[in-house]
């Protein structure tokens, strides 16, 4: 394919999606660029070949990238959001690229730390790996990332699809042996833990001296599955909950998938607020170097009322 090219944002508002971003080809220019929506609605963004002053609003030779930002009416279904850019060249030609979400998320610091703990699993000749908030409550499940080598347990509070462990994380070290896993992971389930702290200590338990845990959890997000979401995160967090004295090192901390955050309300302390950048995740990589030296003995029923159910 000639024709280089980058999303920088393809965030979806009022049945429209914002699509901003950058294309270059060389020796032969782009003269028009459409999205195609995998349901087959297509869409022109720009005509590079014009001169008129719309298309200067739209488009600047930032050489050499031509650079397009423009809203297009999406699909009513969410699986049809998926989109593909076709160029159009100056010789007539057309050239089609690969999913546009994924060009997107190309590059996020939090998608580069998921894969590199996948590609660590695969590098492992045989283990154990755990999945704390297995539970496939959306559809999604995770088993199948795991390489065949490696004997994946998915935990969950609750009981349900892709679920073979009933437990809670703040007991962990009741419900699996001491020292058992080579790895252990969690994706957006550290904000619905009431002792985040000693769920860290729970997982030292079980991992194997040099074992790798990894977490994806909100950095900025709406509250969901009240009354059980708890805490927010940064990449400034994980220190304070793998260190050498609940026995881990950090191996690498990212925040990732941008976004901004829009008030609905006006205050002076508030303007600007919309044009700043916020992160809706991060993750962290952490490795076991010892035995936790701190304990949390606090049930997890002093702290909190019912039973997680969503």
């Amino acid at each position: 394919m000639s024709v280089t090219w980058k999303i920088d944002e393809c965030s979806v508002y009022d049945g429209s999606m914002r699509l901003r971003g950058w294309c270059h080809a060389a020796p032969i220019p782009v003269c028009t660029v459409s999205v195609r929506f995998a349901t087959g609605e297509v869409a022109r963004l720009v005509s590079y070949g014009l001169a008129s002053p719309d298309v200067a609003a739209l488009v600047s030779q930032d050489a050499p990238r031509c650079r397009f930002d423009e809203r297009v009416t999406v699909p009513t279904t969410h699986e049809g959001h998926d989109f593909q850019l076709e160029f159009g060249l100056d010789d007539g030609s057309v050239e089609v690229g690969a999913s546009g979400q994924s060009n997107a998320r190309d590059g996020d610091a939090s998608h580069r730390c998921w894969y590199d703990f996948l590609n660590t699993l695969h590098a492992l000749p045989t283990g154990h790996v755990l999945e704390i908030g297995s539970r496939a409550r959306s559809g999604i499940t995770r088993r199948e990332l795991v390489p065949k080598q490696l004997q994946y347990v998915g935990l969950d509070v609750c009981a349900g699809p892709n679920v073979d462990l009933v437990a809670d994380a703040h007991r962990l070290a009741d419900a699996v042996p001491a020292e058992h896993f080579d790895a252990v992971f969690a994706l957006s389930v550290f904000e619905h833990l009431a002792m985040p702290w000693k769920v860290a200590i729970e997982i030292n338990k079980v991992l194997r001296r040099g074992g790798l845990v990894f977490v994806q959890t909100p950095q900025t997000w709406p509250l969901h599955d009240e009354p059980f979401d708890f805490w927010r995160y940064s990449t400034d967090t994980w220190p304070c909950l793998f260190n050498p004295s609940t026995g881990f090192e950090i191996v690498r901390v990212a925040d990732g998938e941008p976004a901004r955050i829009v008030p609905l309300w006006d205050a002076p302390v508030l303007h600007g607020l919309s044009g700043s950048r916020a992160c809706l995740n991060t993750t962290v990589i952490a490795r076991k170097i010892g035995t936790a030296t701190v304990d949390w003995p606090v049930p997890i029923e002093s702290v909190t009322s019912g039973r997680y159910s969503h």
